[in-house]
């Protein structure tokens, strides 16, 4: 009984920890400035015929507007959920699988095969086709294939349209490095800055709070040798 509540515990501090990256990652991805709505509709021209400008029109508009789309798309959501509140339920328990095999468990299933002890390993590319084949059946066993469309392809169009044909609002490599910062600050590994002073892993060169430079201080003085300082002036 001790061990199914040791594993309930850790299990549930991993959903924990994976939950909040989840969130940091959404609010970069749906954050930013909310730019007033008659800006949208202000200004709209015919979409770019070279496909070279027209992408960078797309990324820049998707990046600049991210906010504004992105409650375009909850509240779709919401009028779906609303409309159809037993289906949903089925994509909800579908996305709850999928949360927990790609950033609970990090893409890495070990499967048990037999009583002798011996485990076959899912990860990566062979867990994301397994997944995406379970996932496909899920939808056809459910019959949730359309209403997930309904939610996604409507308002997807709607702000590809838009973002074609409204003039570029913004600096496409400075919306990019945030989101790109943003993302890499969600995901980090609660163990990275002491992995980066002791080089197992990459400086991500992102702004940080007073709060977290503080504590990268406090484990860069934990782990200095002693006479660190003393060889530095010498």
């Amino acid at each position: 009984m001790v061990d199914v509540r040791q594993i309930m515990e850790k299990l549930q501090q991993e959903w924990s920890h994976s939950w909040n990256q989840l969130q940091r990652a959404l609010t970069v991805l749906g954050g930013g400035k909310v730019h007033p709505w008659k800006h949208l509709t202000a200004g709209l021209t015919k979409p770019p015929t070279a496909w070279p400008e027209l992408q960078t029109q797309l990324l820049t508009n998707l990046l600049c507007f991210r906010a504004n789309y992105a409650q375009i798309l909850v509240a779709w959501s919401l009028i779906c959920v609303v409309r159809h509140p037993l289906r949903v339920m089925w994509l909800l328990l579908l996305a709850a699988g999928c949360f927990h095999l790609l950033l609970v468990r990090r893409s890495v299933v070990n499967v048990p095969i037999g009583t002798d002890g011996r485990v076959f390993t899912l990860m990566h590319r062979q867990l994301h086709i397994a997944l995406a084949v379970a996932s496909l059946l899920w939808l056809l066993l459910t019959g949730t294939t359309l209403l997930l469309l309904s939610i996604v392809v409507p308002p997807v169009l709607m702000v590809l349209g838009h973002a074609s044909a409204c003039p570029p609002a913004g600096d496409l490599g400075a919306l990019s490095n945030e989101v790109r910062y943003g993302m890499a600050r969600a995901f980090r590994h609660k163990d990275a800055d002491t992995e980066e002073m002791e080089g197992g892993a990459a400086e991500v060169n992102a702004p940080r709070d007073d709060e977290l430079a503080k504590r990268v201080e406090q484990i860069r003085q934990k782990y200095r040798p002693p006479n660190a300082n003393k060889l530095n002036k010498e």
